[in-house]
């Protein structure tokens, strides 16, 4: 899945805080991910334009979230 130029962005994941992931997983794991991002080691995220999120990941890891999917629904697909 590739970027198109037309998709729009998430509202509800750009609305997100480090404390309101922090509720969700742990300060902790917030903490590293912010770091990673901050040192280029973040995944590369692709959005479709239906509203499906892709997160590439440096270690081949690849979650998702559908269309549709929302974090008061649970957990996104993290298969690899």
């Amino acid at each position: 899945m590739n970027t198109p130029p037309d998709a729009p962005p998430r509202a509800d994941l750009l609305a997100l805080t480090p404390d309101t992931l922090a509720a969700l997983a742990n300060r902790g794991l917030v903490k590293r991910a912010a770091k990673d991002v901050d040192s280029g080691a973040g995944p590369q995220v692709e959005c479709a334009a239906d509203g499906s999120v892709l997160g590439v990941h440096p270690d081949g890891s690849r979650p998702a979230a559908a269309a549709g999917w929302s974090l008061d629904r649970g957990r996104a697909n993290l298969a690899m």
